[in-house]
């Protein structure tokens, strides 16, 4: 009974131990497909990623398709614009030359590629003949021809032509060659007026005698520059014999004093000569207008005389010799005025065809004229009465025709009406 039993318990143990076989070796495939999908994973992280365009991922070993490259983009092309390489100039029209019109007109140009002008059509026309004068112009112009990635190719263009009237500038006058004496004679004690006093100029080949007139005044016209001799001569007064000096352009005035013979009883006495008032001033009104830089303002040829430096811009000063401008003192007909020139300068207060005469004082002038220690310009107007023939402006003792000025420019406006009023 127990051997069968024993018998009988064997295999029951030998199925148990099978048991735990099996259960040993389902915990070991488990774990090995635990481990296996771990690798899988971790391979599957590591897989470079693709963009669009790719083959799906699949297990180990499958294939990755690369994005197809960008495209280079297209390069752009080289336009150049024809360029006017042979200018012609259009005719200008009479009609509006004379009405002094001036114009614009734009034009549209066909160029070839040989840079000839095919065709012009007017775009924006200007009347009074500038259309047709532009037109032929315009075909007559050679361009460089505009190009494409450096090949010559045709092209339309617009382009203005403008028409503008040309100033004509007057030639300069010839610069003067001659020059001026004058003066007056005086008696020396009371320093009247010496009338009738014999003056004769020599020098250069020439010499001329003239008379002092009632004033003492006198005058030599015409002199070549260079040194002149000067006597003056009156009856019972003693002569005076000096040398001057002329100047192109410019009058010399002087100022002479004789005195009396002594009768009977001859004194001398020694002391320093009387000084002589020496003024230069240009010759004529005339020619004053024709001095450069003046712009026909008479008064403004000051700034042109020896002594007398020209100012800043706008500033309307005279500076003589170095003195400061407040020391020159202006006279019109012997009345004195602060400012000679409007402000800025642009013009002066007198105008030129009121002018008689310009007597310029550079120094050693009359105690009359103030304490100032620059120049004097004392300014002369002339009379109303005007010839009614011959040259304009000039004085005459006869009653004359109505003459009249009217001037509009940028810096003033004037007006001027001279003739005679009734029988006076």
């Amino acid at each position: 009974m127990r051997a069968l039993q024993h018998r009988r318990a064997c295999p029951r143990r030998d199925r148990s131990r099978a048991s735990v076989r099996r259960r040993r070796t389902a915990r070991l495939v488990a774990a090995a497909a635990v481990l296996s999908a771990g690798v899988a994973i971790a391979q599957t992280e590591d897989q470079p990623k693709t963009g669009d365009g790719a083959v799906p991922r699949g297990g180990s070993g499958a294939l990755v398709k690369p994005g197809a490259p960008p495209k280079a983009p297209k390069a752009a092309r080289q336009l150049t614009p024809p360029r006017l390489s042979e200018f012609k100039e259009a005719q200008y029209p009479s009609a509006a030359a004379r009405d002094g019109i001036e114009g614009n007109v734009v034009l549209e140009l066909t160029i070839d590629a040989t840079g000839k002008v095919t065709l012009a059509d007017v775009v924006e026309p200007a009347g009074h003949g500038f259309d047709e004068a532009a037109r032929v112009a315009a075909l007559g112009f050679r361009f460089e021809p505009a190009t494409l990635d450096g090949k010559p190719v045709p092209a339309k263009i617009r382009y203005r032509y403008a028409f503008t009237l040309k100033e004509v500038q007057a030639p300069p006058p010839p610069p003067m060659t001659t020059g001026e004496l004058s003066g007056r004679i005086r008696i020396l004690q009371g320093n009247a007026p010496l009338a009738g006093a014999e003056v004769v100029v020599t020098g250069n080949g020439v010499t001329r005698r003239i008379r002092a007139d009632a004033d003492g005044a006198w005058s030599v016209r015409e002199l070549a520059p260079g040194k002149y001799r000067v006597q003056v001569r009156a009856n019972g007064f003693d002569p005076i014999d000096i040398g001057e000096r002329v100047v192109a352009g410019q009058a010399t005035e002087i100022t002479y004093r004789l005195s009396p013979v002594a009768s009977g009883l001859e004194v001398v006495v020694e002391a320093e000569r009387p000084p002589r008032e020496v003024t230069r001033r240009t010759i004529t009104r005339r020619e004053m207008n024709r001095i450069p830089g003046t712009s026909g303002d008479a008064l403004r040829s000051l700034q042109n005389l020896p002594g007398v430096a020209r100012p800043p811009t706008l500033a309307g000063l005279l500076i003589i010799r170095g003195s400061a401008p407040e020391d020159t003192q202006t006279f019109v007909d012997g009345s004195a005025v602060p400012l000679i020139y409007h402000f800025g300068g642009l013009s002066s207060v007198v105008p030129t065809e009121m002018l008689d005469r310009i007597d310029f004082y550079p120094g050693n002038f009359s105690a009359r004229y103030g304490r100032v220690m620059g120049g004097i310009v004392d300014v002369g107007l002339s009379s109303p009465d005007i010839k009614c023939t011959g040259d304009y402006m000039v004085p005459t003792d006869e009653t004359g025709c109505f003459h009249g000025l009217v001037q509009i420019d940028l810096i003033d406006a004037r007006a001027i009406l001279q003739g005679p009023i009734g029988d006076t």
